[in-house]
């Protein structure tokens, strides 16, 4: 879900949905503006909310699977 959110609604949502600092939010922002199409946001956000959520290790276990599955 979190991949395929717009720029702008992930802009918002990772400042909604994280803890990360003001620092780290507008870091990521400048690399995304940078190069949008690697969603930078997208993906720090997806994987923010999915260790909040379940674990580092599901995090990277579905990582792991949408790479099999996806490239």
């Amino acid at each position: 879900f979190w991949l395929n959110v717009s720029d702008e609604d992930a802009a918002r949502y990772i400042k909604i949905f994280t803890s990360l600092s003001q620092e780290e939010v507008e870091a990521l922002t400048a690399e995304h503006a940078e190069a949008p199409h690697l969603r930078v946001l997208q993906k720090r956000l997806a994987k923010e909310v999915t260790v909040m959520v379940h674990s580092e290790e599901d995090y990277n276990a579905a990582v792991e699977a949408s790479g099999i599955l996806f490239w």
